[in-house]
């Protein structure tokens, strides 16, 4: 191989070459940020003040609501539009026997970052205190005769006298405003090919003052006459009472 008579002609037409180049490309990138920047400029053309003071005299629409879904200790059991805490009877592991759940205080309803979403309201049976035959149980007996999942609550009223209750405590009602109810019912047959029965059992809902039975602060009966689970529904109307009150199917 023969060496090049003009290697340093050669490497400065290099270097140049490179410079030229790298020149160019500095140059494109100036132009590119120049013309990014001054397009996100132009785009502005609106400025909005946000303010706390109330400019209207009512909401835009009723329908719209600023609102926020929180899924107690990341479970899906109490989104905040239900008012129920374990409607279907199949509760997650409790925050008391989780084991993961960690406090200082010695329980969790005395921390600071504990509201009423967080709360589990359980399902109890109130009757008299000379009843000692009626009773409710939880069935889990796969698909049939359950119409949702594989568990419900089965109740027996051995009373010839009283009446007993299925409740939950701790549901917030507001005046004037009234209460849909929905929920799948059977007389207590279960199993047969017919979906009616000539037998029917009364069953009502209402509402009640803080596990005071004997004052209903609203109530509404609803015959029950299907053998197999169906769904059964009824309004509640808006009485003048706002606060805390116990729910329950008698």
């Amino acid at each position: 191989m023969k060496k090049s008579k003009h290697p340093k002609i050669i490497f400065l037409f290099l270097i140049l070459f490179l410079f030229y180049f790298a020149g160019i490309a500095q140059q494109k990138i100036k132009n590119f940020v120049q013309n990014i920047t001054t397009n996100s400029v132009t785009k502005i053309k609106d400025i909005y003040v946000i303010k706390k003071d109330i400019t209207v005299a009512k909401p835009v629409s009723p329908l719209l609501y600023g609102s926020m879904i929180e899924l107690g200790f990341g479970r899906s059991e109490n989104p905040w539009a239900e008012m129920f805490y374990n409607r279907d009877f199949e509760e997650d592991e409790t925050i008391s026997g989780a084991g993961w759940l960690e406090y200082d205080r010695p329980k969790p309803e005395l921390e600071d970052w504990w509201h009423s979403g967080y709360e589990e309201n359980k399902w109890y049976l109130n009757k008299d205190a000379e009843d000692r035959k009626s009773s409710y149980s939880k069935v889990r007996d796969g698909y049939w005769p359950a119409a949702h999942g594989k568990t419900f609550i089965s109740l027996v009223n051995k009373s010839n006298s009283d009446n007993i209750y299925f409740a939950q405590d701790s549901m917030y009602i507001r005046k004037n405003i009234g209460y849909h109810f929905s929920g799948l019912f059977s007389n207590g047959d279960y199993f047969s090919a017919d979906k009616y029965s000539k037998r029917s059992v009364e069953v009502t809902i209402g509402f009640y003052p803080a596990g005071d039975f004997s004052h209903p602060l609203v109530e509404k009966t609803i015959s029950i006459n299907t053998i197999q689970f169906n769904s059964f529904e009824t309004d509640l109307p808006a009485i003048n009472y706002q606060g805390f009150a116990t729910f329950a199917i008698k």
